[in-house]
């Protein structure tokens, strides 16, 4: 802190952390409390003012690449709740609330949270994790959860400053049943067309006729409708903004 002008440190009381280190399985290692500690720390300085119902994605200052790889620092949603109380949510969907305010200190804010943030993990974790069970339907149907597709797997999810397009329904499901993948590329093909790498982009990023080409080579556009619905090729966003370790997750209908 010593070195950094301009940040906001998202500092866990006493009790978090204890809570943290007691209860994590399996527990941390030295590197985990390391990097669990620069997430903590966002690049600007957000009082409590500046949160507000339009959340904003921040970055921290997490790059290392065993556990993020988002170019500019993993990212902190910052929002505020349906009372209007300053949130700040990390991966696994975990939400954090300010105890202490706008602590001003030399270069920068702390703002005291109720418990330590989560770093996201690598996006099959967080399918398992937030339980998108027609996704997971879906791949167990494709044969990508196979052990077979261990290379594939790993060349999708770690990829740098990822967006993933997860069909996640039954009607996706069921729309899948007809599709017969015959070989690793076909099966390849079908997944990198719902990915896009290399520009990251949460849901208020994504405006009403941007064209985004997929790992597969192809074009997916952005419709938003007049709800403010946003729609993939008419794929409706449904749940938006899961934090993966390469960028973010938003399921489709």
């Amino acid at each position: 802190l010593d070195k950094v002008d301009n940040y906001t440190l998202l500092a866990p009381t006493n009790e978090a952390f204890d809570t943290w280190l007691s209860t994590a399985n399996p527990q941390p290692t030295l590197e985990d409390i390391e990097a669990t500690l620069y997430y903590h720390l966002l690049h600007g300085t957000y009082p409590v003012a500046s949160f507000s119902s339009s959340t904003q994605f921040i970055s921290s200052f997490l790059t290392n690449a065993s556990y993020s790889n988002v170019t500019a620092g993993q990212t902190v949603q910052l929002a505020v709740d349906i009372g209007g109380l300053p949130l700040i949510r990390s991966g696994n969907g975990t939400n954090t609330s300010i105890i202490t305010s706008d602590v001003v200190a030399t270069g920068g804010l702390i703002q005291i949270v109720s418990s330590v943030l989560q770093i996201p993990k690598r996006e099959p974790i967080v399918v398992r994790d937030a339980k998108l069970s027609f996704f997971i339907g879906l791949l167990t149907k494709a044969g990508f959860l196979s052990t077979d597709r261990d290379e594939l797997t790993t060349e999708l999810t770690n990829l740098p400053d990822t967006v993933y397009f997860t069909p996640n329904t039954e009607e996706a499901l069921s729309q899948f049943s007809n599709i017969t993948v015959t070989s690793a590329d076909q099966l390849s093909d079908l997944l990198k067309y719902h990915i896009v790498s290399r520009r990251l982009l949460y849901s208020n990023d994504l405006k009403d006729g941007m064209n985004l080409t997929t790992l597969q080579g192809t074009n997916l556009t952005i419709r938003v409708g007049k709800d403010g619905s946003k729609f993939v090729n008419g794929a409706k966003i449904l749940e938006p903004d899961f934090l993966v370790a390469n960028g973010v997750l938003h399921t489709i209908d």
